[in-house]
């Protein structure tokens, strides 16, 4: 499947990345490594005006070990994270679930961003768009009932993140920067419980 028509803008830093966005109303997304957004796209799961190219930020690539924290730039990718060598003496568990995450073609191009940030999916939600409108759009499209089980007024879409668990269970926390400014809150916070919607996070903000 083709990608739909969108405009495409590579934003030097987050600040930028927000400027962007604001430029766009709101009618643009972010892009790192791409491995779960452009298959969204072609689905047509997601159709914003323009996306945002986040790869080209370097604050958000890096890693360092200071003052008993491990703090990991969003954009790290998941092959470069498990290899870092703290990851691999430290964080037996973490180090563990990105060894697990598909395969190492994936790895080097997936960012652990990404993986936290994927959205929920379902097979009669992950189809093509003349698919899902054949059969009748469910709740995660507006719809009013689930397409899975019938009469089920939540949506039972499943998160799939690989790594989001491992670092709960180190208390992980995660910095998120947006038009409203900078704020940080445990990892486990920013998931709202919904399926059609599972992220707690404020309109054009980012995870650094």
């Amino acid at each position: 499947m083709i990608l739909p028509t969108f405009e495409y803008r590579k934003a030097e830093s987050v600040a930028d990345a927000i400027r962007l966005y604001n430029d766009f109303h709101g009618k643009a997304g972010y892009l790192a490594g791409g491995t779960d957004l452009v298959p969204s796209l072609k689905l047509r799961l997601f159709t914003p005006a323009a996306l945002i190219d986040l790869k080209g930020i370097e604050e958000l690539k890096t890693i360092t070990a200071q003052d008993g924290w491990l703090t990991i730039g969003a954009n790290v990718t998941l092959f470069n994270l498990k290899n870092y060598s703290v990851v691999k003496e430290y964080f037996p568990a973490l180090n563990q679930s990105l060894d697990a995450t598909s395969c190492e073609t994936l790895q080097m191009r997936g960012t652990i961003g990404g993986n936290l940030l994927q959205d929920t999916r379902c097979l009669a939600y992950n189809k093509s768009m003349e698919w899902r409108t054949a059969r009748g759009f469910c709740l995660k499209m507006g719809g009013k009932t689930c397409n899975v089980v019938p009469d089920a007024r939540i949506c039972l879409s499943n998160y799939c993140s690989d790594n989001a668990l491992s670092l709960i269970t180190l208390s992980a926390k995660v910095k998120l920067t947006g038009p409203g400014g900078e704020r940080s809150t445990e990892l486990e916070k920013i998931f709202n419980g919904s399926g059609t919607r599972p992220f707690a996070l404020e309109p054009g903000e980012i995870l650094t």
